[in-house]
């Protein structure tokens, strides 16, 4: 059942309620704006940085997961990425996935199977990295033991998605006919529709043929990543004790925030589960609550700037960008 957008906002700024009552329930808001006002401009401007420069790093990764197709180009990646994100901040349901897959299909010349097939290729890879992210810490860190079962069951995980990906890369061709043949217990009618974007999402993984690609690909989603530990580095720094693992384990709360749709701009939810994640640490309700605001501020602000300015050099409307999934759809 489809939910009208009215009902998607009201729903959405529910969940944002929600999220900021958790968040702030604890908090001393007089020692809040005590802790907001001791960070200096300097960390500011270079989480800003950081945030912009992740964002910048995942566009070089996108181009070696896309595949080298005639007819296609890899042209202003960039600026895909920045209008996506930029979207994801100020209009609920996650809307800046559909536009960055519209916009591949519109301007690059991709056809809508690839640049879906491309996102999803790509959220995985992230949730591979934030779940490392997230277990390395808990083997590290004594104050984290308790979290070792769930640390096993997510290592599994992440094992059975790296399996599929070796056995992808070696058999690749095999793979495929198989998933193709599969497709043959469709309905005849759309059989046929089925095995061509079949093929078309089975390229979005040919980059794991290539070991050349596979090694970027590793580097690139690492070092994206790990732009988020620094930047809680950076605004807990009079916290000598909270270092990259914490920063490391605190980031997978804040992805599990933003990963939580219809919340406008992730706010609530992010703020919420990064200061439980950061409240597992040890870390106060007010330095908590603090570095929240501060690290969704320095991602959100720079990013939406940018990605309205790339946004207005673009044909699209705000119209087209609320129907992008429709869209892609027809």
């Amino acid at each position: 059942m489809k939910i009208g957008r009215t009902a998607q906002l009201i729903l959405g700024l529910g969940i944002a309620g929600a999220g900021l009552y958790f968040f702030l329930r604890n908090v001393d808001m007089s020692k809040l704006k005590s802790e907001l006002s001791e960070t200096s401009a300097i960390d500011l401007a270079l989480c800003a940085g950081l945030a912009v420069l992740t964002l910048a790093l995942r566009s070089i990764r996108w181009r070696m997961l896309l595949p080298d197709i005639p007819g296609t180009n890899k042209n202003n990646l960039f600026s895909h990425v920045m209008i996506s994100y930029m979207v994801n901040s100020v209009v609920p349901a996650r809307a800046g996935e559909a536009v960055r897959a519209l916009l591949l299909w519109r301007k690059n010349g991709y056809s809508p199977a690839v640049s879906i097939g491309s996102l999803i290729v790509e959220r995985i890879l992230d949730i591979l990295v934030f779940m490392t992210f997230f277990v390395l810490p808990i083997f590290l860190l004594p104050t984290l033991a308790e979290f070792r079962r769930w640390a096993y069951v997510i290592s599994a995980f992440i094992a059975g998605i790296l399996v599929f990906f070796v056995l992808f890369a070696a058999f690749d061709k095999a793979i495929t006919r198989l998933a193709l043949h599969l497709i043959s217990i469709f309905p005849e009618r759309f059989r046929a529709g089925a095995r061509e974007i079949g093929k078309q999402l089975a390229t979005t993984l040919h980059w794991l043929t290539n070991p050349r690609r596979v090694a970027s690909v590793v580097v690139l989603s690492v070092l994206t990543t790990a732009c988020y530990p620094l930047m809680m580095i950076i605004l807990l720094e009079k916290a000598g004790s909270f270092g990259f693992l914490e920063g490391m384990f605190s980031q997978a709360f804040a992805a599990l925030g933003a990963a939580i749709p219809l919340a406008p701009g992730y706010v609530g939810t992010l703020h919420a589960t990064l200061q439980y994640g950061l409240s597992l640490l040890g870390v106060k309700p007010e330095p908590a609550a603090a570095l929240a605001i501060l690290y969704h501020a320095t991602n959100m602000i720079p990013i939406t700037i940018i990605g309205l300015i790339y946004f207005f050099r673009t044909d699209m409307t705000f119209r087209q960008v609320t129907e992008a999934k429709q869209q892609l759809n027809d």
